[in-house]
């Protein structure tokens, strides 16, 4: 039984270390898509959008920025019972490849993702 346990937990173990490989793969590869000197946020990049969406972006990325950083809480449960967790999240900005949005909640869980790739982790060790 020990043997079993042991092998179990050694096939987990490797198998979170491929998982962080991949994520830290899927991260660097939008990034490494970027030109040298990409454009930063200005306005001007929105001002095509609809009012609410140029008001939302004016607010949460201030000119110059390729990082959102944010706070909140993330919701865990459904409708009925949210079972919300404080957080603290990174967004990249790895436009027009893409962005990468990094969570952390109180509890240790990780949940990384982006929508440049057919990429979403949960880790949920802390």
């Amino acid at each position: 039984m020990k043997v079993v346990v042991a092998l179990a937990v050694g096939a987990l173990l490797l198998l979170a270390a491929f998982d962080r490989r991949a994520d830290r793969a899927e991260r660097a590869r939008p990034v490494a898509l970027q030109p040298r000197s990409p454009d930063r946020f200005a306005p001007e990049l929105v001002a095509d959008l609809p009012e609410p969406a140029r008001r939302y972006f004016a607010f949460a990325i201030l000119p110059g920025m390729a990082e959102i950083e944010m706070g909140g809480r993330f919701g865990l449960g459904d409708r009925a019972d949210p079972r919300y967790q404080p957080m603290q999240a990174r967004q990249i900005l790895a436009a027009p490849e893409g962005l990468i949005w990094i969570l952390r909640n109180r509890g240790g869980m990780r949940l990384s993702g982006s929508d440049s790739g057919r990429w979403t982790r949960a880790d949920c060790s802390a």
